[in-house]
């Protein structure tokens, strides 16, 4: 603990809805180096009707940073995520596109036990349709030198709620966003095309099922007429009942992809997957039937992100 906290310049705190985990950071090259990192509660751990909210949330950032900051007061903090939505402990306010992706701009302080707290504001557009990011700005800012410099590069955030990003030169230019995966919850396990379904069998592959979602993805049918086809289908012996979930999963991420095709020339930009391997072996999959790929990104662009946003506001050095 000593040497890392000798080396330690940073703790970036990544603050969600459900889960916090803070990382002690030093200087790398070419990314910054872990030297230790915890996990405590998210946002939804706080009552909106907490008396005091302040201290509710400084109990958390307790459990988070306070051996650090006892061997090293003063050590400079950062956070991103939730913490700083309207439900969070201060809300930081979106900024609006075009934005560069890394920086002090929208910054919201809190005055913590642990000292001052900057919390990175997400980033909202208005048109054609409303739609907002927060967190996942952060990820991109640490996606950023990755990426092809001059060109425009479509990054894909598989989740609960996908966001589709188009980056040119550290700038956020664009983004929609899919709620695929709270739709796949809900299919799967809240409604009757979900009850038709069993347990996978042992050693099957989900490639099957998911391959008859994408087959009927996209098409003329709208989702809410091709979701039923699933249960119908299991009824007719068409499709076992042990592929439902990942039929549903299929038709899901299917209908996303192929929506996402007709409206953008997929073929002419650089395409990056940031997510866990699950999930971005399906988007994988899902493009592939459009004819083109996709490269993964480093399992660590939240830290990056931190890093450079932390740069960007002059907490640290470069």
């Amino acid at each position: 603990m000593t040497n890392a906290i000798e080396a330690a310049r940073l703790i970036g705190l990544d603050w969600g809805t459900t889960h916090a985990r803070s990382y002690l950071l030093a200087p790398g090259t070419g990314a910054p180096q872990l030297l230790d990192q915890r996990a405590g509660d998210g946002i939804l751990s706080v009552s909106p009707d907490d008396p005091d909210r302040d201290a509710a949330f400084n109990a958390i950032l307790r459990t988070l940073v306070a051996d650090w900051q006892q061997a090293s007061p003063g050590l400079p903090m950062i956070a991103c995520g939730m913490v700083g939505a309207a439900q969070g402990w201060r809300e930081a306010s979106y900024r609006s596109l075009p934005t560069p992706l890394a920086g002090d701009g929208g910054m919201t302080t809190v005055d913590t036990d642990f000292g001052a707290l900057p919390i990175i504001a997400g980033v909202k557009k208005s048109r054609p349709n409303a739609d907002v990011i927060r967190g996942e700005e952060t990820q991109l800012a640490g996606l950023v030198p990755e990426l092809a410099a001059g060109r425009t590069t479509l990054v894909v955030m598989p989740g609960t709620h996908t966001k589709w990003a188009q980056v040119r030169d550290g700038v956020l230019l664009d983004f929609d966003t899919a709620m695929s995966g709270e739709l796949f919850a809900l299919l799967a396990d809240r409604s009757m095309v979900g009850r038709a379904g069993a347990p996978p069998e042992p050693g099957q592959d989900w490639r099957t099922g998911f391959d008859w979602g994408l087959d009927r993805a996209g098409h003329t049918d709208a989702l809410a007429f091709a979701a039923f086809v699933i249960r119908s289908s299991v009824l007719d012996a068409q499709l076992p009942a042990s592929q439902v979930r990942d039929a549903i999963s299929g038709l899901l991420i299917g209908s996303e992809v192929a929506d996402r095709a007709a409206k953008l020339d997929l073929a002419s930009m650089p395409i990056v997957l940031v997510g866990g391997a699950e999930l971005t072996e399906r988007y994988q999959r899902a493009l592939a039937r459009h004819g083109v790929s996709a490269t993964l990104a480093p399992d660590d662009v939240t830290i990056r992100g931190l890093w450079r946003s932390a740069v960007g506001a002059g907490l640290v050095g470069e």
